[in-house]
């Protein structure tokens, strides 16, 4: 008797027993003459008591519902999804009312925080007791940078105390330095709370309202996680990204698919092999998640190649040695695997069928995938739709980073676009045309144009003020009075050979274009602006001026090449051409400079399979971070990542 068999026998006694005293009294001709007050107190509360557990547990014997979880999980599930149902109910009309107020809300915030950090080292170094005004603060607080924050940051990390927030923060968060310089950022208790219990809810609210019609409160997410084992800096605060969850056993089996042991595995082959062999088992998994669109791709690779190995494992429950789990982890994970051969069979059907929509064909109760798809992301989740997940949204539903969580996803659909949170961030905006300048001008959030480019600058619960973030947004309308922002690229994501500023999101376009047109599936890419001055000129195509170098990975290109399916000494100096033609027609700026010789044609490097994979590998075992906070750049400027793929050039 699996768990809700076990609740449905419960409804059943409740239903008994609330019959029971209904007849009882129905039989007594409802005369209750010879009772006691308390008597018909007792049998009222147990009547009472009955209809009310009756109901709940009908409610849960009728919904879909994870046939693996206890029953007493079930019920503290149940309960959790309502509590927090409820707290989203709160905190949405809450920012409703904030959107509507965006100018007080802001106002609103910034002075609550400047008095709250008055007597910090930093509030006291920056006259916060004196400013009364958003003008004043604007004034009298410069627009900032990382090495602005530095010094407060290394006090903290040494175990000082109400440097730039009252006491000590719960966390640092060490960041990857693949979009730039690494980065200490605090991570307040108070930070925590507030995604917990108000960003979360608002999103699981929207999830259910625009993508999950059907959900159940009683099924499970696979949550594709590789935990990171925290360090502490030398004063003693706990040292980790923002991404890591150190939660009760509890709260994950309230939530995800994976026992808890396989929640705190901080290898991530080992991690996404656990965390796929049990969503596999369980046919009604409604969601998969992950923090990038990237880590779902390299999990669906995983698939694909590690198929036969997951099958004879959930058909013996056991877990296969070939991925190098500890004896003991592997035993307490085992545990709760049990041997299934019917879904076993099922699974090998579908993937013996090929990978083609795999998602709804093996999960079919699954509504929709949860990553971050913009910026940089925009390549995977392309490949994810085109391959295996089609049709299905794939919904990027916060806009968040190191430094803060900066919106929530508006509307349905596949939309990158995020309503601002002004009762909890100051945002300022600087007008893209001014962003070189180290003092620019700002505006504030009802001063934003719709349409038009600005780079974001923030201030934050977590001690950074009118802090420049480096990311260029597009306001592309509002909510009630607040910004809706869409992310764009990184300010410093631009190529510059000859003055011209190419963002690299054009080379992107400019590769989907070449990719549609050749029937190839991108997979990912990065660019590199070279000169003929440089140490390594073994890509250069010719031509007196700088280039671009292009370095893309096409998904099953190698196979291709391998089989002699493709003539790679054909092929690429044709998608060479090709590329270099299709970018002069997106930017009349490089058009231009490439028509009076200013830049060279580029180059463009094809390299095999999972290249890319192996450089998120790389990136975090020299950040040592987890391979969960990688972006790859975009524009490379490091020597080592470049040497890395030009490794695996595809010859």
């Amino acid at each position: 008797m699996n768990g809700q068999d076990q609740i449905r026998l419960v409804s059943g006694m409740c239903w008994a027993v609330f019959l029971s005293l209904i007849y009882q009294d129905w039989s007594n001709g409802w005369n209750y003459g010879d009772c006691t007050w308390l008597w018909l107190m007792m049998k009222g509360a147990v009547t009472v008591i009955s209809v009310i557990l009756g109901i709940l547990t009908l409610h849960m014997s009728v919904i879909p519902a994870c046939r693996f979880t206890p029953a007493r999980i079930l019920v503290i599930q149940y309960l959790f999804d309502n509590f927090m149902t409820a707290v989203g109910i709160y905190f949405s009309r809450l920012h409703e009312d904030q959107t509507r107020n965006c100018k007080t809300s802001q106002e609103k915030f910034l002075m609550t925080l400047l008095s709250q950090r008055a007597e910090t080292a930093y509030g006291k170094d920056n006259n916060f007791g004196s400013l009364r005004s958003v003008a004043a603060f604007r004034e009298h607080h410069p627009v900032t940078s990382y090495p602005h924050f530095a010094s407060y940051m290394d006090r903290i990390a040494k175990g000082e105390e109400n440097v730039v927030i009252p006491g000590m923060p719960l966390r640092m968060s060490l960041t990857s330095g693949t979009t730039g310089e690494r980065k200490l950022v605090l991570q307040s208790k108070k930070r925590v709370m507030l995604f917990i219990f108000k960003f979360v809810p608002i999103g699981q609210r929207i999830l259910r309202s625009y993508f999950i019609p059907n959900f159940s409160p009683l099924l499970k997410t696979c949550y594709l996680y590789t935990h990171t084992t925290p360090s502490h800096t030398s004063g003693g605060c706990v040292l980790g990204p923002t991404t890591m969850l150190n939660l009760p056993d509890i709260l994950y089996r309230l939530q995800y698919s994976t026992p808890p042991a396989g929640m705190r595995l901080t290898n991530e082959q080992q991690a996404v092999y656990v965390h796929l062999l049990f969503a596999l088992r369980d046919e009604d998994i409604q969601a998969l998640f992950a923090i990038f669109a990237s880590t779902l791709y390299y999990a669906f690779k995983t698939l694909e190649e590690s198929w036969p190995h997951l099958v004879t494992d959930v058909r013996g429950g056991r877990i296969s040695d070939h991925i190098g789990l500890a004896d003991d982890v592997k035993a307490t994970l085992e545990k709760e695997l049990l041997p299934d051969p019917r879904r076993a069979d099922e699974l090998e059907r579908e993937f013996q069928k090929g990978f083609d929509n795999i998602v709804g064909r093996i999960w079919p109760r699954m509504n929709s995938l949860w990553g971050v798809t913009s910026g940089s992301m925009t390549v995977y989740a392309d490949i994810l739709r085109a391959k295996y997940t089609k049709g299905l949204p794939i919904v990027s539903m916060i806009y968040n980073s190191t430094e803060g969580l900066l919106g929530v996803l508006h509307g349905k659909g596949e939309r990158t676009e995020y309503i601002t949170f002004p009762g909890d961030i100051f945002y300022e905006f600087i007008p893209i045309e001014e962003s070189q300048g180290d003092q620019p001008t700002t505006l504030l959030a009802e001063e934003v144009s719709e349409g038009a480019l600005y780079e974001i600058v923030v201030t934050t619960m977590d001690g950074l003020y009118r802090y420049r973030m480096g990311d260029v947004v597009k306001v592309t309308g509002f909510y009630n009075t607040a910004p809706i922002i869409e992310y764009q690229y990184r300010v410093a994501d631009v190529l510059d050979v000859s003055g011209e500023q190419t963002p690299e999101t054009l080379i992107k376009e400019a590769l989907h274009i070449l990719a549609t047109q050749r029937r190839m599936l991108l997979v990912d890419y990065t660019t590199q602006g070279c000169s003929l001055g440089a140490e390594d000129d073994s890509l250069k195509t010719g031509g007196s001026k700088g280039y671009y170098t292009v370095i893309a990975e096409f998904d099953e290109l190698q196979h291709r090449v391998e089989t002699e399916d493709v003539n790679l000494k054909q092929l690429l100096p044709e998608m060479t051409v090709e590329l270099d033609a299709i970018l002069r027609c997106l930017d009349s700026r490089f058009d231009n400079l490439r028509a009076d010789g200013s830049i060279s044609p580029l180059d463009l490097v094809l390299v095999g399979q999972n290249a890319f994979g192996d450089l998120r590998s790389f990136i975090a075992d020299q950040s040592h971070v987890s391979t969960m906070q990688i972006k790859v750049p975009k524009v490379l400027r490091n020597c080592k990542f470049y040497e890395l793929l030009k490794e695996r050039k595809l010859t």
